[in-house]
């Protein structure tokens, strides 16, 4: 995969990029307080569909920030704005693998 375009982290000069690799299964991916600007993923196998859901916590009762399914080989990047991530940012992913970087800054 590489690397997005600076564009993902523009006015948040603190992201720093946290990179994961899932594969059916949850995690935290960030822990703390937390300002999220993006995101790059793809489907990691080449060969599978998969699904994944981010999360504002540290676990899937989180405030869902996003739920995205990606065909094989698929990938995006996606800008946000800003978004608080007061204890965490957690992810599941119910379905294929998925590889990824998120952006956030630490608050």
């Amino acid at each position: 995969m590489s690397a997005p375009a600076p564009a993902i982290i523009a006015g948040v000069p603190d992201a720093k990029p946290v990179p994961f690799l899932l594969t059916a299964t949850g995690a935290v991916i960030a822990n703390g307080d937390w300002l999220l600007a993006g995101w790059t993923m793809i489907e990691n196998t080449g060969a599978a569909v998969a699904m994944i859901e981010l999360f504002g916590g540290t676990d899937a009762t989180g405030v869902s920030l996003g739920k995205r399914s990606f065909a094989a080989n698929e990938s995006i990047t996606d800008q946000l704005p800003w978004v608080h991530c007061e204890t965490g940012i957690f992810a599941t992913v119910s379905a294929g693998t998925v590889k990824g970087t998120l952006y956030p800054a630490k608050v």
